[in-house]
């Protein structure tokens, strides 16, 4: 999942990629890969949320990627599925970092 994440980050980050179409089908769909197996640590949870913030309002040369209905659906899909981490983890939810990351 780290590895996952840290790839999406560096392209939203890149001001040097070029997008032929919007990535955001292609981001989101590496992202809930990475929720399905992320480990539920308050840090591997606010990586997720920031990365997700960054994939829905764009980052480096991609801002506001989201054009759709659907893929703003997907992106909250991932969300609810890091709260559910967070419940399940076992600190039983999540810090006030995460929680304002979240809601970003």
């Amino acid at each position: 999942a780290e590895r996952i994440m840290n790839t999406v980050d560096a392209l939203l980050a890149s001001e040097t990629v070029e997008w032929d179409a919007s990535p955001t089908a292609s981001l989101l769909d590496a992202l809930e890969v990475a929720t399905s197996i992320l480990d539920p640590r308050p840090e591997a949870l606010e990586k997720m949320t920031q990365i997700l913030v960054s994939t829905v309002g764009g980052g480096g040369g991609t801002a506001g990627i989201v054009q759709n209905k659907a893929d703003l659906d997907r992106a909250a899909n991932i969300l609810d599925n890091c709260l559910n981490l967070a419940m399940a983890s076992p600190e039983n939810g999540v810090g006030s970092v995460v929680a304002v990351a979240m809601l970003e």
